[in-house]
């Protein structure tokens, strides 16, 4: 079994897993690619959402605490979404916010 925050790519035809790395200690809730399958977002259970570069081994572009900052009440990430083209990245919490970033795609 995985540990929590590790992306784990499975090749259907081959019936195996291909490629895994950890993002991030806590869980993943969400993944979503932009259009051209270039980027990565990852949302985790903290709030913690993630922009990685495929196909450069997933690097880690920009890290956003987007639902867990001080002082205001904390809530996991339950979807992210990324226009298909205008680098829009929408960002939905466990408790019912919803966020909009610009990111580049």
């Amino acid at each position: 079994m995985e540990k929590p925050g590790t992306l784990a790519l499975f090749d259907l035809k081959m019936n195996k897993v291909v490629f895994s790395t950890s993002l991030h200690s806590d869980e993943i809730t969400s993944v979503a690619f932009n259009e051209a399958e270039t980027t990565l977002v990852a949302g985790f259970k903290d709030g913690i959402i993630k922009i990685l570069n495929i196909p450069k081994d997933f690097e880690a572009r920009e890290t956003y605490s987007a639902f867990s900052s001080a002082g205001a009440k904390k809530g996991g990430v339950s979807q992210v979404r990324v226009h298909p083209t205008n680098g829009a990245l929408y960002a939905a919490s466990t408790i019912g916010n919803l966020k909009l970033f610009r990111i580049r795609v």
